[in-house]
Parts: structure tokens; sequence; C-alpha cells
């Protein structure tokens, strides 16, 4: 851990390379000195970032991106995949899936009102 700037109300520290503060999972932090001469903050020791994997904090797909920053077309397909298309294919299975569902239930549907009308002729017949 590096203390980058500091002036007489505030002081900013920055994790080395591949480290986060564990708390919020970002590598730097500002803190901030209150009216009791006390920070605002505390301010832990840094971890490693694959430490807060899993923790909610960072998720694999933000680590990856944060640490391959130099290939940014990558990253905008990346974001177009996660965005755009994996939403769109689960919306479009729903749609599929409500659609099987309905026809299920009206094939039933039909079966269920023959039977009846057959039944009902007999019945007349009698």
């Amino acid at each position: 851990m590096t203390l980058v700037r500091r002036s007489e109300r505030r002081v900013r520290y920055v994790c080395d390379p591949l480290y986060v503060f564990p708390d919020t999972a970002e590598p730097s932090r500002e803190l901030v000195c209150t009216a009791r001469h006390t920070w605002n903050r505390p301010l832990p020791a840094c971890v490693e970032k694959r430490a807060t994997e899993g923790s909610g904090l960072v998720s694999h797909y933000e680590q990856k991106r944060k640490i391959s920053d130099s290939d940014s077309m990558s990253d905008k397909q990346a974001d177009t995949v996660y965005d755009i298309l994996i939403p769109s294919l689960v919306i479009a299975a729903l749609f599929i899936v409500n659609g099987i569902v309905f026809a299920v239930i009206m094939r039933y549907r039909n079966k269920r009102k023959q039977r009846l009308e057959l039944d009902s002729k007999e019945l007349a017949e009698l």
C-alpha cells in the first residue's frame, strides 16, 4: 500500500497492482479527517483481488476485464455478449418455453373437449 497524496484533511492510499481493499474491492481509498480528528473510514490491509472473488464485491468477469485493459476491443465485445446477447437469448428461450407450454395446454383442452362431446353423444343415444 502506498500513500499517494496527503493534505491537512485528506489522504489517498493505493494498493499495489493486483491488490484491493477487502471491504470495497477497490484499489484506492481516500480518507477524510473528521471534526473529532479521526479518519472517516478504516484503512484495512490490501488483499489480492483473487481473495475477493466470490464475495460479491468483484466478479470473475470484472477481474479479468480490469486486469486485461490493454485490449479495449475485446472489452467492448465482452460487454456486448454479457449485456445484450445473453439476456436476449434468455428472453427468446423463455418465449419458446411459454409457447410450448401453451401448445400442450391447448392440445390437452381440445382432446378433453372432444372426449366430452363423444360422451354426450353416447349418452344422447341411450
